[in-house]
């Protein structure tokens, strides 16, 4: 097609130049009979076709907004060249070529016909209003702007891409004055550029020029161009990173190419026979009335007769796994199925089929969504794809034993953001206290914002880190008057604010360590950061209530349960049972935040293999990751910088004023570091330790408080002598 109507194209131009040749003279004979004085017109309208079916060429012609606004105007000249003409020689004329030919004849008769020859030149001119619009690609209001500031005023040789919108968002960073510029002070942006219709030139001032912050939005902006699928180019200021880059998104041809095998469930006719029968013993009548094969299970669809109640059939799985021969021994019951009057009964395939992480990529779900942050959640048991934003999660909980599917999930998610992100979109945070064992392949990542944390002793100062710059963000989207971060950024004209997500491995180790201050930070980061396009992704071995608080459930509404050792585990995590039945590897219940009942999917299996070239594509693209180097070094107790409550080696900031008040109260305990400097016991504790390490005081004495050992400070403590240690007083309120 793109041949033929190429070729055509260039046929009909050559017979304008050369009619005089007997092909070009048919050529033209047919073009003026059919469309007359419009005839010219034509050799676009089939290039522009022809351009349409080559998907290598990109070019800004290539569209059908042009194509149509091409034909409008075509049909437009035609039905002018033909309105004057009076009726009884219309058609003749058409036939010999002149007017509008056949197409004009039969539009300008039509209008007239219907509203008259005025009533047609109205209609035709506003057609080839819209014809330029779509060819154009400009608005009425441009148009209109355009007119008012160059034509009206005789300046037409001088135009500014710089809407009325744009020239307000300018206050505050300096005054502009579209009709006197030499004598206003304009700050330059590295970015505007002042375009002339015939050079084409960039006109840039001399004076001085004020480069705002990457953070801040900027006023004038180039659009984004999408090339391909696979290719995208940002223009952006000069002072943004990658300004000279094209990143390239990998492509699915660097995945596995998987084929997809049946899995094995057995003869469905007899199971659907053996749970119709098994229920009727129980006097409950039932019919199968759908089957829906699953990688991992097969559901069996219920319908029960008005009057049964649903806790009846729940109530008898372990019958219902008996008479099946489940593979595993149970079985798992939806009751009901979400959007159908139906009761599932989901059994366990003999032989498992793999779900590729290709299908999920490749998939119409995952390629229609516009998000950056969409991620394959993996297929339901109707083999259905599934996808989610991170943004509207916003923070997700994933919980999972061994072997249970839950690092390949979190690899899913890492891929997800890799294929649909440039490192200047989306920044990660990797935490993994196995020593890198999972993660360690990512790092060096151009997408991270920090090296691979494995150290549970920086992972503190990470969350705290994540908590200021979060209130960072509101400020400046108060500043910037935004509502989140998608405002700020259309605001902005580019990626001014990245997505950060921070992803945690195993977060019982970090509660473990430090639970009090790490739950206070993810609690308030899982209540604000949204909007700050900061998102939390937890994952969990064995969730309990000591690691999985109920401050932290009520504020990540979304989950992930995968298999998990029994029903209070699983009550834990998705707040009912049935994440104790899951297969492993995999099989998973799924929670979003809008919807309470779970659904159960499939997890898509990514090798060792894919992993290795998937990354090593996006290092090998020459983008070095952009660390932040403050990271690790944000206080992580209120300001007061590293403690020995926070499992630090260094002295406590409190130390000296701790010995101060033991010293000068002749005892020494916990409690009353407690309520003399308002901290927690296990910082009290810790200082005690280290006042008994240093010989201030003596060892526990049971419940007794601890002998002071020392009626002077130390010379590495400093300070006067207390007044009050001359005093015999016994009791610590009187002193």
């Amino acid at each position: 097609m793109a041949v033929v109507l190429l070729l055509s194209s260039l046929l009909m131009v050559i017979s304008f130049a050369a009619p005089g040749y007997f092909i070009n003279a048919q050529i033209q004979s047919v073009l003026r009979k059919v469309f007359g004085y419009s005839s010219f017109l034509v050799p676009l309208v089939t290039g522009v076709s022809g351009l349409l079916f080559i998907d290598s060429i990109k070019s800004k012609i290539k569209d059908v907004r042009i194509l149509i606004g091409f034909l409008a105007l075509t049909v437009t000249v035609a039905g002018f060249s033909h309105l004057f003409i009076d009726s009884q020689e219309a058609r003749q004329m058409a036939l010999d070529g002149r007017g509008g030919g056949l197409v004009g004849f039969f539009v300008a008769t039509s209008l007239k016909n219907m509203i008259s020859v005025y009533g047609g030149v109205v209609v035709l001119l506003a057609l080839g209003i819209v014809s330029l619009i779509l060819i154009l690609n400009i608005s009425i209001d441009e148009g209109i702007e355009f007119y008012k500031s160059h034509i009206a005023t005789g300046d037409i040789l001088r135009f500014k891409n710089k809407p009325q919108d744009q020239i307000e968002m300018q206050e505050g960073m300096g005054e502009f004055s579209g009709d006197d510029e030499d004598e206003a002070v304009q700050p330059e942006i590295p970015f505007s550029k002042e375009l002339r219709t015939e050079e084409k030139q960039v006109k840039v001032k001399d004076e001085f020029e004020i480069i705002p912050t990457m953070s801040e939005p900027q006023a004038v902006v180039e659009p984004v161009l999408v090339d391909s699928d696979k290719e995208v180019r940002t223009i952006a200021p000069g002072t943004l990173p990658y300004i000279d880059r094209v990143w390239k998104l990998p492509g699915a041809d660097l995945l596995d190419d998987v084929e997809e095998e049946a899995p094995d469930t057995g003869d469905v006719e007899t199971n659907k026979k053996i749970i119709k029968d098994t229920l009727s013993s129980f006097s409950i009548p039932a019919n199968v009335v759908d089957v829906e094969v699953g990688s991992s299970v097969t559901r069996y669809a219920l319908d029960t007769p008005p009057g049964i109640r649903i806790n009846r059939v729940s109530n008898l799985q372990h019958d219902l796994a008996l008479a099946l021969a489940s593979p595993t021994g149970s079985v798992r019951i939806e009751a009901p199925i979400p959007g159908k009057a139906l009761i599932g009964i989901e059994v366990p395939n003999r032989i498992r089929a793999k779900v590729s992480y290709k299908t999920i990529v490749t998939s119409e779900p995952f390629k229609n969504s516009k998000s950056k942050l969409t991620v394959g959640l993996g297929k339901d048991v109707g083999g259905v794809t599934h996808v989610y934003e991170i943004g509207r999660m916003p923070h997700l909980l994933i919980a999972g034993a061994t072997n249970s599917g839950k690092s390949v999930f979190i690899h899913n998610i890492i891929f997800s953001l890799l294929f649909r992100a440039t490192p200047q979109e989306v920044k990660l945070i990797l935490m993994d206290f196995k020593r890198g064992v999972e993660l360690n392949v990512y790092d060096g990542l151009p997408h991270l914002y920090a090296p691979l944390v494995t150290d549970i002793d920086k992972a503190p100062a990470v969350f705290k880190w994540a908590e200021t710059e979060m209130m960072r963000r509101f400020r400046m989207l108060e500043s910037a008057r935004a509502k989140n971060i998608e405002a700020y950024n259309e605001k902005s004209g580019f990626q001014a604010l990245p997505y950060i997500v921070i992803i945690v491995d195993e977060l019982a180790d970090i509660m473990v360590r430090d639970p009090t201050m790490v739950e206070k930070s993810i609690i308030r980061l899982a209540q604000l950061a949204r909007a700050t396009g900061i998102h939390l992704v937890l994952a969990v071995q064995r969730p309990s209530t000591d690691v999985i608080t109920g401050l932290i459930k009520a504020n990540i509404p979304c989950r992930v349960a995968f298999n998990v050792i029994n029903q209070v585990n699983s009550r834990v995590i998705i707040d009912q049972a049935g994440a104790e039945k899951l297969l492993g590897q995999g099989d998973m219940l799924f929670i979003p935040p809008d919807r309470p009942t779970p659904t159960r999917l499939q997890s898509a299996f990514i090798s060792d293999d894919e992993k290795s070239r998937v990354v090593q594509f996006l290092k090998d693209q020459g983008v070095p990751p952009e660390y932040k180097e403050d990271i690790f070094d944000t206080p992580t107790d209120g300001g007061r910088g590293k403690s020995i409550a926070a499992g630090g080696d260094e002295k406590d900031d409190l130390y000296d004023e701790a010995a101060q008040i033991i010293i000068s109260a002749g005892k020494g305990s916990a409690s009353l570091l407690q309520r003399r400097l308002s901290i927690g016991y296990a910082r009290a504790a810790r200082i005690i330790d280290e006042l008994e390490k240093n010989g201030i005081v003596g060892p526990a004495q049971g419940s007794r408080a601890r002998e002071v050992l020392t009626e002077t400070l130390p010379e590495d403590v400093g300070g006067e002598a207390d007044p009050f240690d001359e005093l015999d007083v016994d009791d610590e309120e009187d002193q």
